[in-house]
């Protein structure tokens, strides 16, 4: 899990960097077993220079708890069922 951590962090720094991300935020109904793992990891990642200079990234867990992928899912449907939308041209 260690390992896995290193790696997913790597993954973050680079989405941090491209987004230019002044947060990164953790979660899923498997965080709270794997928080140890990662959260360091992502927290060393983050601190490392990058090639923008000195730009401090917090790290944080989600506040949805173990749900926020059930909430995310649920917020797609209402988006697409009740957000107006231009017609398409076809």
């Amino acid at each position: 899990l260690r390992n896995a951590g290193r790696r997913i962090a790597e993954m973050v720094v680079m989405t941090a960097e491209v987004f230019d991300a002044d947060t990164v935020v953790y979660g899923g109904p498997n965080w709270v077993h794997v928080r140890p793992f990662y959260e360091d990891a992502a927290i060393a990642a983050l601190a490392r220079p990058s090639a923008r200079g000195p730009h401090p990234v917090e790290v944080l867990s989600t506040a949805m708890g173990t749900e926020v992928g059930a909430i995310g899912a649920a917020c797609a449907v209402l988006d697409a069922r009740f957000v107006p939308r231009l017609p398409s041209r076809r």
